[in-house]
C-alpha cells in the first residue's frame, strides 16, 4: 500500500539518479471503479509536466523513478477527460455510502496491482490528517507516551460519491451515483444538511423526483428553503405534487406568498386542492400539522368490500392502520383498525364492528394535547374533526415525534 500524500511534492529522478522534478499531482480516468494512475504531474520550476505512466519505472513513498529527461515530456494543458488526485480528491467532502455520512477527504490510499497503480480508497481518518501534515511520527511517539491512538479510516473507492463544488466536475462516478439513490430518504436528508449549498444542490439534482420529494420532506426548514429557491418552477411544483399533502403545506407556508401561490398555479388541480385546504390553519395546530389522505368507507360496506379498497387505494393514504366510518357529509361515525379488520368474517358489516367511542381532537388543538391523547390511548393516529364532527383529516404518531423532538 501507499499513501499520496507520501509522495506528493517528493522528488522525481532519471534513470542516473539525477532530479528532473517533484512530483505535483496524478491523473487517473473519470469512470473506472478502482481507477489506474495514468500520469504524473511533474512540477519543474514553474512548469508542469505530463509522464504518462509507462514511462514510471518505480514509485514509493521516496519519490519516483522516470526513464528519460525532462525534454522527453510534454507540458501538462488541461484535464484532458481525467482527474487530479491533489486537485479533485484531497480535502473534498465526500458521501460515504456505507456510512450514510459525509466526510472530508485526508488522504488516498494506492494500491500496486501488477504494474498498475490504482486508486483503492479513501483515508478519512486523524492518521490521514497526520500523514499530510508530516506529524505521524510525532503522533505515534506521543500515542506511545499518552495512550493515544490515530486511526486510520479507509472508505473502498467504490463506497463513495464524490461532490465537487463545480458544477463541471469530472469526479462523479455512475456506479456510487446508483448507489447514492438507494440510501433511505431520512438518510439522504442528513447527508444533504451535512453539505454547503453549492454541493446540496448539486447532489439534490442527481435525485429522481420520487426521491427528490420524499428527501425534503425529511430535511429541515432552512435547507429545503435553501434548495426550493434554486429550483425553477415547473421542478419545484412537481416536487410538491410528489409530497403528501401536509408536508407541502408547511413548505408553501415557509415560501413568499407570490411564489406559493405560483406553485399552487402550476400543480395539478386535485393536488394543488388537497394542499390549499391545510393552508388555512394555524402551523402548530391539530389542522396544520394533519394530513387530508386517509381511509375512510361508509357504515353499510362489508369487510371484503372494505379490504379490496383497501388493496386499491392504501398508496393514496398517509397511515393504512385505521379505517374511519363516515356518514353525511363526511360525519364521523366509528373507527375500525386493519387488525379488527382482518379477523372479522368477510360478509360482516362496518358498523357492526366500529369503535362508535371516538377519540378525536379539533382542527385547533395543540401538539401536547395530541400526543397525550396518541400515549394514553395507544393510538398511531388521531381523527381531526370540526364542532360538528366533520372529519377533515388525521395526526399521525410521527408527525407528533416531529414536532415534540424540535422542541
Amino acid at each position: 500500500m501507499l499513501y499520496f500524500s507520501s509522495i506528493l511534492d517528493k522528488s522525481v529522478r532519471n534513470e542516473e539518479g539525477r532530479r528532473i522534478g517533484r512530483v505535483g499531482d496524478m491523473l487517473t480516468p473519470q469512470n473506472e471503479t478502482f481507477p489506474r494512475i495514468t500520469d504524473i504531474s511533474m512540477r519543474a520550476g514553474r512548469k508542469f509536466y505530463r509522464i504518462p505512466w509507462e514511462k514510471v519505472k518505480h514509485v514509493d513513498h521516496d519519490g519516483v523513478i522516470v526513464k528519460g529527461k525532462t525534454g522527453d515530456f510534454r507540458e501538462l494543458t488541461g484535464s484532458q477527460g481525467n482527474f487530479f488526485l491533489k486537485r479533485d480528491v484531497l480535502d473534498k467532502q465526500i458521501v460515504d455510502i456505507n456510512g450514510q455520512r459525509v466526510v472530508r477527504v485526508n488522504d488516498v490510499q494506492l494500491n500496486m496491482v501488477g504494474r498498475e497503480l490504482r486508486v483503492a480508497g479513501v483515508d478519512i481518518g486523524t492518521q490521514g490528517l497526520l500523514r499530510r501534515l508530516g506529524f505521524l511520527g510525532i503522533a505515534k511517539t506521543f500515542a506511545e507516551l499518552f495512550n493515544f491512538k490515530a486511526t486510520s479510516n479507509i472508505i473502498p473507492w467504490d463506497a463513495v460519491q464524490t461532490i465537487g463544488s463545480d458544477p463541471t466536475s469530472p469526479i462523479r462516478l455512475s456506479t456510487t451515483h446508483r448507489n447514492i439513490s438507494t440510501l433511505h430518504p431520512a438518510d439522504l436528508a442528513d447527508i444533504l444538511e451535512d453539505l454547503s449549498g453549492t454541493e446540496r444542490r448539486k447532489l439534490f439534482e442527481t435525485l429522481d423526483t420520487e426521491t427528490a420529494a420524499e428527501t425534503l420532506e425529511h430535511l429541515e426548514e432552512e435547507a429545503q428553503l435553501t434548495l426550493f429557491a434554486s429550483l425553477p418552477d415547473e421542478k419545484a411544483a412537481d416536487l410538491l405534487e410528489e409530497m403528501s399533502p401536509d408536508d407541502a403545506a408547511d413548505l408553501l407556508q415557509d415560501l413568499p406568498d407570490e411564489r406559493a401561490e405560483a406553485l399552487l398555479s402550476l400543480m395539478d388541480a386535485e393536488d394543488a386542492l388537497e394542499v390549499k385546504e391545510l393552508l388555512v390553519y394555524e402551523e402548530d395546530t391539530a389542522g396544520g400539522i394533519m394530513s387530508n389522505e386517509f381511509l375512510q368507507a361508509p357504515p353499510t360496506r362489508t369487510v371484503a368490500e372494505t379490504i379490496e379498497m383497501i388493496r386499491n387505494l392504501s398508496t393514496g393514504a398517509e397511515l393504512v392502520y385505521y379505517i374511519y366510518i363516515t356518514g353525511e357529509r363526511e360525519k364521523l361515525l366509528g373507527v375500525v383498525s386493519l387488525r379488527d379488520l382482518i379477523v372479522a368474517s368477510p360478509t360482516d358489516v362496518l358498523k357492526d364492528i366500529m369503535e362508535s367511542v371516538i377519540v378525536a381532537v379539533p382542527t385547533n388543538a395543540d401538539v401536547k394535547k395530541i400526543a397525550t391523547i396518541t400515549a394514553k390511548y395507544d393510538l398511531f393516529a388521531v381523527p381531526v374533526v370540526d364542532e360538528k364532527m366533520i372529519i377533515k383529516g388525521i395526526v399521525t404518531v410521527d408527525d407528533v415525534m416531529d414536532y415534540l423532538l424540535e422542541d
